[in-house]
């Protein structure tokens, strides 16, 4: 069982001790002290110990006896071993620095009370010879046997008196196991450990901070086992902490798992009886969270003075003055950005007064700004400040709690875009009433171009058919003369020819009519089944399909459009005989027709075969009398393309085509859907 140091301020040992023993002790002429063997610390000298070390007793008595023996390498060790086996020992050591054989003797023996060591007393003989060496023992052991009867009651004497300092050890003890259990509780690590580092106390918040155990740590260096990395060089650190008794500051340290932290350390220095050093407590509290929300923060504050300094809105931040009556009537800038001096024109406003800068300066944003530091709300409005000649577009809101009058405000100078603004609304009231004049000579001109169009109308509807009525009689008289007249073949010839043109005249004559027919007659629409319609539509082309052999292919379903019965017929037709007559040489024509129905509206597609348009021409085609091929190669007038346009735009729709040169084309037109129904893309067939 280890014994805990006796304080040096303590009593020495024989303080109570019988006359007899003292005098003993005390007049014995061989050198005796007494140590505690766990630190080897002297706690009692004799005047013969004193004599032979020179020293007086106020000069031994605390100090190690590691300090004042002069041969003492084996002394050390030997004294240790009877203070661990609680036996007597005999130890001679010659002093190697004497130009003279020089033997120092000791005889050790435990002092034990109720089977506790409270001490060693040690006899310390100096001699020249080794012979003097063993006299001195046989003058003790004679000394011993000749006053044992006195030693013996001395001895219980003092196996009482070292109980009773035992029985305060042990209280002391529990005292300051309490203290460990009351640190153990502490959330911070506690950390004792002597003036060269070596750890002697570690707390359960070390244990938990660290992840050494409290087995593993003590012992060990503490800087070294912590890898501890110092904001100034170590020297300076301790002689800061040896000056002032304190030191704290921030180390960087890592943990048993390889992690580094960040802790605040709190060092404090304890010394001895005779003032010097003799241990460092250390309270630590790990600030690496914290450290990091710092520099969070502080890059949040780099960020945010960054954009204040950067941005072009004018941004302040105004402390609201109030009267008596909690009535706003002035406020002061405390901080402004760089463009707030561009965005109001105010210098130096930072510690100014609005007062003080703008003399005048209206209520109204006083009110403004009083009302949102008193209720916290943000406000955003435009507002001109005539004071300063200006408008503001503004928004302001509160900084702080519901006690702070700190008001921050965005700034941005509107005048330019106010007086722009006002300009335009006089420019829409002018145009406003160039409109309504306007109007009213569109109306005026409407009604004539009204007028006009149905005179042009009379006047074509006479000219075609006055244009017919010769056309005819051309086709009547040529066909009479190759029956009635006898030609030779090349006047055969030439009046076949005269009777073709006439035909295609005739048929342009007609095809013109029906094209200008679109431009005002009346589009009745209604629900019209596309499946019906384009059966109606190959019964009558049926002879032009038979003659060409053509494979018709129409895919189902088939939906509801709205459209005019009429025009959709014309429509179907001309696409479907358009999709005919281009077709490839010897190659049999094949028309795909088929529907898709895209966010109520119906496409409708007619695919062929044939030889296909390029890229350039696609749009042309759609346009009056614009023809890609000669009347020989493909005869016809050029308006049907046309005239399928107009009705499909007539009945809300639109048309177009895609195709490819010599790999047939696909036109489709657009009408609205009559009603919704179901449809299923998946199910209609790839485009060809």
């Amino acid at each position: 069982m280890s014994v805990k140091p006796t304080d040096v301020s303590a009593p020495p040992l024989t303080a109570d001790l019988p006359g007899l023993c003292l005098a003993i002790t005390e007049h014995a002429p061989l050198p005796i002290a007494t140590v505690d063997g766990a630190t080897h610390i002297l706690r009692y000298v004799n005047p013969a110990f004193c004599h032979l070390m020179e020293m007086s007793r106020e000069e031994l008595l605390g100090k190690a006896i590691s300090e004042i023996l002069p041969a003492k390498d084996q002394c050390m060790t030997l004294l240790d071993q009877v203070y661990r086996q609680k036996k007597s020992i005999s130890h001679i050591e010659q002093e190697k620095d004497k130009p003279h054989p020089v033997f120092w003797s000791y005889l050790m023996w435990p002092v034990v009370a109720n089977e506790l060591l409270v001490g060693v007393m040690i006899q310390v003989t100096e001699t020249a010879k080794l012979h003097g060496d063993t006299v001195a023992v046989n003058e003790a052991l004679m000394i011993g046997s000749l006053r044992q009867h006195e030693l013996t009651e001395a001895a219980e004497n003092l196996n009482a008196q070292l109980l009773r300092e035992m029985t305060e050890r042990q209280k002391m003890e529990l005292l300051l196991s309490e203290r460990a259990r009351l640190l153990d509780l502490s959330n911070d690590a506690i950390i004792v450990r002597n003036f060269e580092g070596e750890i002697i106390y570690w707390n359960h918040g070390a244990e938990e901070l660290y992840g050494w155990s409290r087995e593993e740590a003590v012992g060990q260096v503490i800087h070294s086992l912590l890898q501890t990395q110092f904001p100034t060089d170590l020297k300076h650190i301790t002689e800061e902490l040896n000056r002032n008794g304190r030191w704290t500051g921030e180390l960087k340290q890592t943990k048993r798992n390889g992690q580094h932290i960040i802790v605040l350390a709190r060092k404090s220095l304890d010394r001895d009886a005779r003032g010097n050093p003799a241990g460092v407590l250390e309270s630590i509290t790990d600030i690496t969270e914290r450290m990091r929300v710092k520099e969070a923060l502080r890059a949040s504050e780099e960020r945010y003075r960054t954009l204040f300094n950067s941005i072009d809105e004018g941004f302040c931040v105004i402390d609201m003055i109030f009267d008596q009556h909690q009535k706003p009537v002035d406020y002061r800038f405390l901080e402004v950005n760089p463009s707030f001096e561009k965005q109001t024109g105010l210098p130096d406003a930072t510690g100014h007064c609005i007062s003080e800068l703008v003399p005048g300066f209206e209520t109204l944003w006083f009110e403004l700004y009083g009302k949102v530091a008193l209720t916290g709300e943000p406000v955003r409005l435009a507002a001109e400040a005539k004071a300063m000649g200006r408008w503001f577009d503004v928004f302001a809101f509160r900084l702080g709690g519901p006690e702070s009058r700190k008001v921050a405000v965005l700034i941005n100078n509107i005048t330019e875009r106010m007086l722009t603004e006002e300009s335009l609304r006089t420019s829409r009231a002018e145009i406003s009433h160039h409109a309504e004049v306007l109007e009213t000579q569109v109306v005026d001109r409407t009604v004539k171009l009204g007028d006009s169009i149905r005179s042009l109308e009379s006047l074509n509807y006479t000219m075609a058919h006055d244009l017919r009525a010769p056309i005819r009689a051309m086709m009547s008289f040529t066909a009479a003369m190759v029956e009635d007249v006898p030609l030779d073949d090349t006047g055969k010839m030439y009046a076949e020819k005269i009777n073709r043109a006439a035909q295609r005249m005739d048929q342009l004559v007609t095809d013109l009519l029906a094209y200008g027919e679109l431009s005002h007659i009346p589009f009745p629409l209604r629900s019209l089944d596309l499946g019906t319609q384009v059966e109606a539509c190959l019964k009558e082309n049926a002879p032009r399909i038979e003659a060409l052999q053509a494979r018709i292919e129409v895919r189902e379903p088939l939906p509801t459009v709205s459209a005019s019965e009429t025009p959709l017929q014309q429509i179907l037709s001309n696409l479907l005989l358009n999709a005919l007559k281009f077709s490839r040489p010897g190659v049999t024509p094949q028309v795909i027709i088929r529907a898709e129905t895209r966010a109520g509206v119906v496409r409708l597609w007619v695919e062929d075969n044939g030889i296909g348009i390029e890229p350039q021409y696609q749009e042309r085609i759609f346009g009056v009398f614009q023809r890609l091929h000669t009347t020989q190669e493909y005869p016809g007038t050029g308006v049907g393309l046309a005239i399928v346009k107009r009705a499909v735009e007539r009945m809300g729709g639109r048309v177009g085509v895609e195709s490819e040169l010599g790999k047939g084309s696909r036109f489709w037109i657009e009408l609205p859907a009559a009603k919704a129904g179901p449809f299923f893309p998946s199910t209609l067939p790839t485009a060809i």
